[in-house]
């Protein structure tokens, strides 16, 4: 009994030091696949290209991919049918980027240069981008969490010519 105690203990522990890095709520462009999204995301809705997700407290739209390797749709890696290309999430809640759970150490601070009020921190080797947007006390509020397959994925899984 004290062995199930403390491994609960040690894994819920672990549960709050997760980082936008390991993705939102687990999903990896380019490894995980929309059974498992469908697993814990309901009620999906087709928007345009992406099929999209309404939680309590965010909006997901997720890319999936076609046919490996194929000229059609996002076929351009060699995965299987139906795993996440990329995704966003759109929070619906408000999180300021000082609470947001990330390694802000590997993230490049750039301002929109057409609306002033818009940042992005961008992660090119895990293929994160964090849109927030600056409020009148100084702080900011993340917008939209952006993920996209990274460097390591990107370059061993992409289709040839």
């Amino acid at each position: 009994m004290y062995y199930l105690l403390a491994f609960l203990v040690i894994t819920l522990s672990s549960l709050n030091n997760c980082t936008i890095e390991t993705g939102w709520k687990g999903i990896k462009p380019l490894k995980t696949n929309r059974a498992q999204v469908e697993g814990f995301l309901k009620n999906p809705t087709k928007n345009g290209s992406q099929i999209s997700y309404d939680t309590d407290d965010a909006l997901v739209h997720v890319t999936y991919s076609t046919a490996p390797c194929s000229d059609i749709g996002s076929g351009a890696f060699k995965v299987e049918q139906d795993t996440v290309i990329d995704y966003q999430v759109v929070l619906t809640k408000d999180v300021k980027i000082s609470e947001l759970k990330w390694k802000k150490n590997l993230y490049k601070r750039l301002n929109d240069p057409e609306v002033r009020q818009f940042v992005d921190y961008i992660n090119a080797q895990d293929g994160i981008i964090v849109n927030a947007v600056k409020l009148d006390d100084g702080s900011e509020k993340v917008r939209i969490i952006k993920y996209y397959p990274d460097q390591d994925s990107k370059s061993s899984l992409k289709c040839t010519e």
